[in-house]
């Protein structure tokens, strides 16, 4: 009796044990196994119940405190509620718990709502390194970096986005190349800026104003400062060129107030260049005059609807003509050269004229004649290639770039600028061939070997060859460079054997 006794409670307590065993699963592999229901709180979302989703979700996080599904809907909710800090942390935990990347990339916008731009930066690099091709993560980032002072990382950044870019990215991109004082590809972005978003800001003709200045191209900055003050009158005075251009005005066009009857002395730039766009009252003839014509007027019709160059033959000559002025900038600048300088001076002048009008047919126009007269023009080959780039003609304005390396082939910025079209015009292993290439014939630029080594590591996932450039950089780099810190970064990064 006993033995039976003993026998009996054995079986209940194994049974027990056994049904136990089969009981409550731990919190993940019970979410895996019974999904939450997120309708509800999706639904109120939509009706735009931004508080009554909220509620809901966090009684499901209650409950089930270790779903990546409700964290995420809970970070997305809160920032409909604008709720950006409360949102980022959401959105952390939310990748922690499931590293989906997506959300990370949302985290970082979330950061960057919050104002914690350090934090933003961290999201958004993470994210980058594994999804290189989202470029609109890549302009965000570029962006934060931007902000937080992070130059050549955020001209890097920048430059894999840029067919993504709006007006206010160009404008820092332009700013960023002349900070490095690499004229040719901030005058590009300043450009493309101004194109983006015709007369809508100043700045890019202020940029395009500082590279002239800088480069000492005093009459392409007399047209620049003219024009800025047909479409902007007053800005030149409240610029940082303001004392420069009243300066250069007095300097170029002393002869033009003299027989203005115009006293330059205590005048601004702004005023200088008024009495220089307004009309020349005519005077009474008396007798037939031997002086010479006056130089033609910058005329009062807008620089859009200016007429092209072609038509200056017809009016240079004819009575009827003299009395109602309508020459463009291009025009005026065309009429008033030294006929004593060579026609291949004179095209270039006015192919970069119709650039600054926005003619970009009439420009390659001028540089065709350019070329037909000195086929080794490299600036003509370099302009041409400009405008194509422009015009969205990726494939020409490759070629073209391409001569004006061969012609001047020791010319760091035509290379840079080549480069910079062949990434979006050549195959992947055809650019790394022709970054390869110029930097044989470059071998101190730390441009391209930042660019090179970025490629290897980046997109050919060839490491070793990636220190290898890496270490190159940083043995050649000055110590004040900015990419040494961003190079000891990617160097301590890749996947190595110690």
């Amino acid at each position: 009796m006993l033995k039976f006794s003993v026998v009996v409670v054995s079986i209940v307590i194994t049974g027990g044990c056994s049904d136990n065993s089969k009981q409550v699963p731990p919190p993940s592999e019970r979410d895996q196994q019974n999904p939450p229901d997120l309708s509800e709180a999706i639904q109120k979302r939509i009706e735009g119940k931004t508080d009554e989703a909220l509620a809901i979700l966090r009684k499901l996080n209650d409950r089930h405190p270790e779903s990546p599904e409700i964290i995420t809907m809970l970070g997305r909710t809160l920032l409909d509620a604008e709720e950006y800090a409360l949102a980022a942390f959401r959105l952390e935990q939310a990748f922690s718990l499931s590293g989906a990347m997506n959300i990370l990339s949302e985290a970082g916008q979330a950061h960057e709502l919050a104002n914690d731009d350090e934090s933003a930066e961290k999201a958004y690099a993470t994210y980058s390194k594994k999804h290189p091709e989202d470029t609109f993560a890549n302009l965000k980032y570029a962006r934060v970096l931007n902000r937080l002072g992070k130059e050549s990382k955020a001209l890097d950044a920048f430059l894999q986005a840029s067919e993504k870019a709006e007006t206010a990215d160009a404008i820092a991109v332009a700013q960023l190349f002349l900070a490095k004082k690499m004229y040719p590809q901030a005058e590009h972005w300043f450009r493309s800026a101004e194109k983006k978003a015709p007369n809508q800001s100043l700045l890019p003709y202020l940029g395009l104003l500082k590279i002239r200045l800088s480069l000492k191209d005093e009459k392409s900055a007399e047209i620049l400062m003219l024009a800025i003050e047909k479409t902007h009158p007053g800005s030149l005075d409240k610029s940082e060129h303001a004392k420069a251009a009243a300066d250069l005005f007095k300097r170029r066009r002393g002869l033009d107030f003299f027989q203005r009857g115009y006293v330059t002395d205590g005048k601004t730039a702004s005023e200088l260049a008024a009495v220089l766009l307004a009309p020349i009252k005519p005077e009474p003839v008396i007798g037939e005059s031997k002086l010479p014509p006056r130089i033609p007027e910058i005329a009062e019709k807008p620089l859009s609807s200016a007429l092209p160059i072609e038509s200056n033959a017809s009016q240079t000559s004819s009575p009827e003509n003299e009395s109602t002025p309508t020459l463009s900038l291009t025009d005026m600048f065309s009429s008033s050269q030294n006929n004593s300088e060579p026609k291949e001076k004179s095209f270039m002048d006015q192919a970069e004229l119709a650039m600054l009008e926005k003619n970009f047919r009439s420009a390659l126009l001028f540089t065709r004649r350019a070329i037909r007269e000195n086929p080794k023009n490299a600036a003509a080959w370099h302009m041409a290639s400009q405008a194509h780039f422009l015009l969205g003609e990726g494939d020409e304005a490759e070629m073209k770039s391409l001569e004006a390396t061969r012609h001047a082939p020791q010319d760091l910025g035509y290379h840079m600028d080549y480069l910079r079209i062949a990434r979006e015009t050549l195959e992947g292993q055809r650019y790394l061939e022709e970054l390869e290439k110029s930097h044989e014939r470059f071998p101190e630029s730390i441009e391209i070997l930042w660019q090179l080594a970025r490629r290897y590591h980046i997109t050919e996932n060839k490491f070793a060859t990636a220190a290898i450039l890496y270490r190159k950089l940083l043995a050649i780099a000055p110590l004040d460079n900015p990419l040494r810190p961003q190079a000891e970064r990617e160097l301590r990064s890749l996947p190595l054997n110690p």
